[in-house]
């Protein structure tokens, strides 16, 4: 079990976090007969989220675009809310890619469209992702309260 000066650089991490308006709890690019997408996000800011779009691209062994089954290079997939304020809203998307090189995604940015009607983008999307000890720790800190 770790001691409370060991957690401490994580609940500054989560703290700072939560200083954004969405973190992404978790997320992959899925595999059965296709490849998919599918995401978990936090609302973090004071508006219920409406509509959420997620700007993907899949990648191959070698860095290069794949593009989707419609002959994309990126593709926006849209989430509906509502997302309450504190929540959390899942989706998952499948079929976006059928090419066999698929080897990694990137979600590129995300788009959200909250109920009063105002939009926000984030490019940065890195920021807003809970690393797996991030999210290991903020579950056990979230069932002890």
């Amino acid at each position: 079990m770790a001691t409370q000066r060991e957690e401490e650089p994580l609940r500054e991490s989560i703290s700072e976090m939560f200083k954004n308006p969405l973190i992404i709890y978790d997320y992959a690019f899925t595999s059965n007969y296709s490849i998919g997408f599918r995401i978990e996000v936090l609302n973090t800011s004071k508006k219920r989220i409406k509509y959420i779009s997620f700007n993907v691209s899949g990648f191959n062994e070698v860095d290069d675009r794949v593009p989707t089954y419609r002959g994309e290079y990126s593709r926006v997939l849209k989430g509906v809310g509502p997302v309450e304020i504190g929540a959390s809203g899942a989706w998952e998307f499948e079929t976006i890619w059928s090419d066999s090189s698929f080897y990694s995604g990137k979600i590129n940015s995300i788009t959200v469209e909250y109920f009063d009607g105002s939009k926000r983008t984030f490019t940065k999307v890195g920021s807003l992702i809970f690393s797996d000890e991030e999210r290991e720790f903020f579950d056990k800190v979230s069932r002890s309260e």
